[in-house]
Order: structure tokens, then sequence, then C-alpha cells
């Protein structure tokens, strides 16, 4: 395997690397929430091939969360696992997906991230940006089989749970998605009797690469003068969104009542 390291800003710490004959790595990073307090390990699944990253983290409250971006396909999935209140009677862990149209420029993709070396794996990462929160309504019902014709990871990813979708309104569900109707209260709102209701479900992701760092050097310079950018590292940022779905009863979402 030949390697080549591309030196960036001591802030970063990090490395850029042409690793050939690697199509899949793992990146681990100790990211760190708000004012570094809360910290949590994040793995990053890396696969050059197929252009695909798989984020996995385990939040706070136990729920495991992996976020994959496919880049071919242009969709990301969440698939979360929450764990059981064994205070309330829950015997068993909700498993819950949520697929989404890719943004454009937010992310960077598998091919570049599989050039990231950390020059010190146990420091503490910083997101330098907080982007803006989003709230999805996911408001078809979906085939996980029906997906993966066009995403081959989701079917690997959430399997037999629960999967639901959002796409552009400009957009036609495809074959193998039912249409959830909206029109219900939402769960904190029914507490009076378990029913129907839409469930606030937020999801954070504290520390994930949304962007390219751009260097200059002195000794390359255009014809008139000006240094010429160069990639040198990647940027940092922290994104949460609030996914609503239908849930067939507000014990199924009981966090809406915290």
């Amino acid at each position: 395997m030949s390697v080549f390291l591309v030196p960036i800003s001591l802030a970063s710490f990090f490395w850029l690397v042409t690793a050939v004959g690697q199509a899949e790595r793992i990146l681990v990073i100790n990211a760190a929430d708000g004012g570094g307090e809360a910290l949590q390990q994040e793995t990053f699944k890396i696969d050059t091939v197929q252009n695909v990253t798989t984020l996995s983290l385990i939040q706070h409250d136990g729920t495991i969360i992996h976020h994959a971006t496919d880049f071919l396909a242009s969709k990301q999935t969440f698939h979360l696992k929450i764990l059981p209140i064994d205070d309330l009677g829950q015997t068993e862990a909700q498993e819950l997906c949520f697929v989404l149209p890719l943004e454009e420029n937010q992310h960077v993709s598998a091919e570049v991230l599989g050039t990231i070396r950390q020059i010190n794996p146990s420091a503490i990462r910083h997101a330098e940006e907080n982007r803006p929160l989003e709230t999805f309504s996911m408001d078809s019902l979906a085939s996980t089989e029906e997906l993966s014709r066009a995403a081959p990871h989701i079917q690997k990813i959430c399997g037999g749970s629960q999967t639901f979708a959002s796409f552009p309104a400009s957009n036609i569900s495809p074959p193998g998605f039912s249409v959830q109707p909206v029109l219900l209260p939402q769960c904190n709102e029914t507490a009076s009797s378990p029913k129907p209701c839409l469930c606030s479900l937020p999801v954070c992701i504290v520390w994930y690469p949304c962007g390219l760092r751009y260097c200059t050097n002195d000794a390359q310079t255009t014809d008139g003068g000006q240094p010429v950018p160069f990639k040198c590292g990647i940027k940092a940022c922290r994104k949460c969104r609030v996914f609503v779905y239908r849930v067939e009863s507000n014990l199924l979402c009981l966090w809406s009542f915290l």
C-alpha cells in the first residue's frame, strides 16, 4: 500500500492520506458536545468502493444510532435502537429507520473521508459549526426491500425495522410506500389515553465531517501572484434533526412527556 501524507493546520490534528489498495477504513472520533463536558465516541466505517459512510454511536441515554450516507444513491439513513425503560414496565427495545434525501454539499464523501488520518487519535474533537435544527415529517411507511433496490445499504442497516421515509413534495413516493395520515395530535397531547399520535424524536450528531478545508502555500502561486488553494483537511459540524412519525400509542413515545 502506498501512503502519501499532506500536513494541515495544527489546530485540526489530521492528515490527508492517499491510500492505495484499501477499500474500507475505520475512523474513531472522541467527540465533545457543547462546552465539552459530555463526551461520546463515534465510529465511522468508510466504504470507498460503494461510496458509503456509516457513523455509529451510543447516546448518553443508551440509544444506539447508525447513520449511513450513500453518495451514489443520494440518500441517508438513520437506524435507531431505543432501549426499554424498565421502571415503566417496558421489556423490548424499539428499532426505527428513517430515510431522507442526502443534502448537497453538507457531507464529506466516503472517497475523501477515506483519506483522513488522525495525528492524535485520543484527542477530543469539537465541531466548528452548529448547523440549524431541521424537522422532518416522516409521512411514508416504506418497504426496505424496495428502497434497497436504489440504495443497497438500507436493507443492511434497517433489516426488519419499521422504516419511514421523507421525500421532497415534488416527488411521488415510489412503489412499496404507503402515505401515513398526518392529521393526528402530538403524543404529548394524548396523555389521558393510549391512542395513535405523532411522535417527535430528536436525534443529534455532535461531530461529523461537513466540508473540506482549504489552505494556501506561498510557494505555489498563480500567474498573477495569488496563492493557490489546496485541500488540506476537513471541517466538522454539529447537526440536530427531529423526526415526526406516527405511532399507534403514546406509550411508544414516552420521551415526549419528559
